[in-house]
C-alpha cells in the first residue's frame, strides 16, 4: 500500500479548497437584481449644513440625498447556470447583491416644489434646475443622466445626490417632492421637510 498516496490526496484536497476560499473572500450572490421599495431623503447645504430645521437658511447650494431602500432579488426565478457549466459553480467570481442592477427599470425622475420657485409655477418640474451630484467634487452631470446612470448595472441604484445653486427668489419656503416613476407603473415619491433658502 502507498502511504505517501494516501496522505497526499488529502492534503491536496484540504489545499485546494483553502486556496478557492481564500482567493474569493465572499459568497456569490444569486439575487442580481435590486429592486426599490422605499425612498428616504436628507437636505443638507454646502459645508454640510442642516438647512430643513424651519430656519432660513442662506447657503450656496442646496444638496438632496436620495437613498433608494429595497432588497435584492432574482429577477425570473432562481440563477441555474451552474447547471450548464460547472466551471461556472466553481469560478472565484465575487458577484455583488444586485449587481445586474434594478428589477424595474426607472422610466422618469422628477422634483417639483410645493411653491413658486425661480417663477416656475408649484408642482411643476424641477428638473431643468438641478444637477446629479457625483460626490467627487467634480463637475456635476445634467438632471437627465440620473436615469441612465440607476438603470444600468453597477448604477447608483442605492442612493444619489441631486444638487441646485439656483434660488427661489422668494422667502416662501419650499417642500421639494421626488416622484420616480418606474416602466412596470410603479410610482414612488418622497418630500423633504420644508427649506427656507434665501
Amino acid at each position: 500500500m502507498d502511504y505517501k498516496k494516501i496522505f497526499i490526496l488529502p492534503i491536496l484536497f484540504f489545499g485546494s479548497t483553502l486556496l478557492y476560499i481564500g482567493c474569493c473572500k465572499c459568497v456569490e450572490h444569486t439575487r442580481k437584481f435590486f429592486k426599490v421599495n422605499s425612498l428616504t431623503v436628507q437636505a443638507r447645504g454646502s459645508g454640510n449644513n442642516v438647512i430643513d430645521s424651519g430656519t432660513i437658511t442662506t447657503v450656496d447650494t442646496v444638496y438632496l440625498r436620495y437613498n433608494l431602500m429595497g432588497e435584492c432579488i432574482v429577477k425570473h426565478g432562481p440563477d441555474l447556470s451552474f447547471l450548464v457549466n460547472t466551471a461556472q459553480a466553481l469560478k472565484c467570481d465575487c458577484i455583488n447583491c444586485g449587481s445586474e442592477g434594478l428589477k424595474n427599470k426607472i422610466a422618469n425622475i422628477t422634483i417639483t416644489s410645493d411653491s413658486v420657485y425661480d417663477n416656475i409655477p408649484a408642482h411643476q418640474s424641477l428638473n431643468s434646475l438641478f444637477q446629479l451630484y457625483d460626490g467627487f467634487g467634480t463637475a456635476a452631470l445634467p438632471f437627465d443622466s440620473i436615469v441612465p446612470t440607476l438603470n444600468k448595472p453597477y448604477g447608483y441604484y442605492y442612493g444619489f445626490d441631486i444638487l441646485t445653486t439656483r434660488k427661489p427668489n422668494n422667502n416662501k419656503g419650499h417642500v421639494f417632492k421626488l416622484t420616480i416613476q418606474f416602466a412596470d407603473g410603479q410610482t414612488l415619491f418622497i418630500d423633504t421637510r420644508r427649506i427656507f433658502w434665501i
